[in-house]
């Protein structure tokens, strides 16, 4: 969208009309999360609403407008909840949709090659924007949550999951904990092994 245009505000706005309108059809049709609606959704539209919501949370978290950001990683956490029994590894090509590149450059979720790397990605940054609004007992909850998520497809945001609850726990003075954090990601990575306490 705006990575050839150069209108960053213009990108946001719509990648949050997107998000929106999404929404608006999931009420709709008695599938949102934000409603007391159960039960299962087709794998594709669990995807293209985690994307929608992640690419929108993504947008704001670039204005550093946490807020909405937040809701945003709510939306998307709530829709993963009712991907079919057996899917959450099920592709996600509707992730490639393009990101923006406008405001704070430190800021760029990756595509997400499957629903389950979405949803890692989801709570991974839903963590790092509680970390950054002082609330480090959620954030570690939710960085727990992608260690959950621990598969082959989501190898990275794991990897990022367990180095900041090792960094947390370093700060703690607890060696010991950290490099059991730490063995969590190393198999992901293609380690031979694992850490080895001194």
């Amino acid at each position: 969208m705006d990575s050839e245009d150069e209108k960053p505000d213009e990108a946001h706005a719509w990648m949050v009309v997107a998000a929106a309108q999404d929404e608006a059809k999931a009420r709709m049709e008695g599938r949102s999360a934000t409603t007391t609606a159960t039960g299962e959704l087709p794998a594709t539209e669990v995807a293209l609403g985690i994307t929608l919501d992640v690419r929108a949370a993504e947008s704001y978290l670039r204005l550093k407008q946490k807020e909405p950001a937040l809701q945003l990683f709510d939306l998307a956490l709530a829709v993963a909840a009712r991907a079919p029994s057996g899917e959450i590894n099920a592709d996600n090509a509707s992730s490639m949709l393009p990101s923006s590149s406008g405001g704070d450059p430190g800021v760029t979720i990756p595509p997400a090659h499957s629903i389950a790397e979405s949803l890692a990605w989801a709570h991974l940054y839903r963590a790092r924007t509680l970390a950054a609004e002082a609330k480090p007992a959620d954030a570690i909850v939710e960085f727990h949550s992608v260690l959950d998520l621990r598969g082959n497809e989501t190898a990275a945001p794991v990897a990022y999951a367990a180095y900041a609850l090792a960094f947390n726990a370093m700060k703690h003075h607890d060696a010991h904990v950290a490099l059991d954090y730490l063995n969590a990601a190393a198999p992901q990575r293609g380690m031979p092994g694992a850490f080895k306490q001194a």
